[in-house]
C-alpha cells in the first residue's frame, strides 16, 4: 500500500515539474518573438498610430489578422485603422497575433489593468467561410467615465 502512495506521489511530482519547465520554455520562446516582432517594421509602423490612440482614449483595440483597429473614449465612435495590407504586410499567423497582442498591452500600460480594461477572444468569420481567432481589448464603464471626466475638465480649464 505504501509503494502505491509512494509511486502515485513521484508521479505527481514529475508532471508538475514536467508542466513548469514546459511553461518556462513556453515563456521564453514568447519573450523572443515578442522582441523580435517589437524590432520588425511592422511594429516600427503601429506603433505611431498606437501612442496617437494612446493620447485620445481608447475604448477598445481590436486586433485580428489583417488589422489592428482602435475605438476612441472622446469623441465617442471615433476610430482608427492599421490595415496590414494597405500598409505592405502579410496577415499575421495565429501565434503572431497572439504576440502582437501581447505586445500592444506591454506598451500601452493601462490595458495590463484589469480595472480599467477586459482582453476578450473572440472569432471573426471571414467571406470564405473561414474561422480566425482575435483579440480584443475593451474599456470597462467606470474608466470610460473617468476619462470623460477627465477630458471635459480639461476643456473647461483651457476655456478659462
Amino acid at each position: 500500500m505504501n509503494w502505491l502512495w509512494l509511486t502515485l506521489c513521484a508521479a505527481l511530482f514529475v508532471s508538475g515539474l514536467a508542466i513548469l519547465i514546459f511553461q518556462r520554455v513556453q515563456n521564453a520562446h514568447q519573450l523572443v518573438a515578442m522582441r523580435k516582432l517589437r524590432g520588425s517594421d511592422l511594429y516600427a509602423s503601429l506603433y505611431p498610430v498606437l501612442e496617437s490612440a494612446l493620447e485620445k482614449g481608447i475604448d477598445e483595440v481590436r486586433i485580428e489578422k489583417d488589422s489592428v483597429t482602435f475605438m476612441g473614449i472622446v469623441p465617442p465612435g471615433r476610430s482608427g485603422v492599421f490595415d496590414f495590407a494597405a500598409e505592405g504586410y502579410r496577415c499575421l499567423d495565429s501565434y503572431r497575433l497572439k504576440t502582437l497582442t501581447q505586445l500592444i498591452a506591454l506598451d500601452a500600460q493601462d490595458l495590463q489593468s484589469e480595472r480599467y480594461y477586459a482582453l476578450h477572444k473572440y472569432k471573426v468569420m471571414r467571406p470564405n467561410g473561414e474561422m480566425d481567432r482575435a483579440y480584443v481589448y475593451s474599456a470597462r464603464q467606470a474608466y470610460r467615465q473617468m476619462f470623460r471626466r477627465s477630458v471635459t475638465e480639461t476643456e473647461t480649464e483651457r476655456m478659462y
